[in-house]
């Protein structure tokens, strides 16, 4: 258990987290954070399981310092899994509305994003930049019907004016519901 305040302090500095930072999230003092590193005292077990879930780490690694193999543990992560959809679902819309310019023909990349923002259970601020790009088509789609471009991007510069303030505008709302909702 003497370990214990080196992984709180590895973990913290991994995280880019102040004492103070660390400290507030768990409704302590600095110099608790401080004498939990040194190793003067020890967090009480609700504070322990409070710094694993925040630093995304079971308990039996933060106490420990081992990590029990899970049985279903997997190579990749969700969210990876999130990524590669939206890439793959934001380049089918582009390809085949360039080949057929047809709604039909791109929706099975939209459903792409929509499963692709299902799957995708990053942190708050991840969060905000994956909405960001997940929203390119709609708002691309959603800007046509204001311009007389027809394709998911705009052609001609009068309509990716149009098209850049719908999508910084969708942008600031995204920040906005991240920064309130926090």
């Amino acid at each position: 258990m003497e370990n214990i305040g080196k992984r709180i302090m590895t973990l913290r500095k991994k995280a880019g987290m102040s004492q103070e930072d660390l400290a507030s999230k768990l409704n302590v003092s600095r110099q608790s954070i401080s004498k939990w590193e040194s190793g003067q005292s020890l967090p009480d077990v609700e504070k322990i399981a409070l710094i694993s879930k925040i630093f995304n780490v079971s308990t039996d690694s933060l106490i420990h310092g081992t990590e029990m193999p899970s049985r279903h543990s997997c190579p990749w992560h969700r969210d990876d899994l999130a990524y590669g959809v939206l890439t793959i679902a934001i380049m089918f819309c582009c390809f085949n509305w360039i080949e057929y310019q047809l709604l039909p023909k791109i929706m099975p990349g939209i459903i792409g994003i929509v499963l692709a923002v299902f799957l995708f259970t990053g942190k708050k601020r991840q969060k905000t930049l994956f909405y960001s790009i997940a929203g390119f088509i709609p708002v691309s789609l959603l800007t046509t019907t204001f311009t007389n471009y027809t394709a998911p991007f705009p052609m001609f510069l009068n309509d990716y004016i149009v098209f850049l303030i719908a999508y910084i505008l969708y942008i600031i709302l995204v920040r906005k519901y991240f920064k309130k909702n926090k």
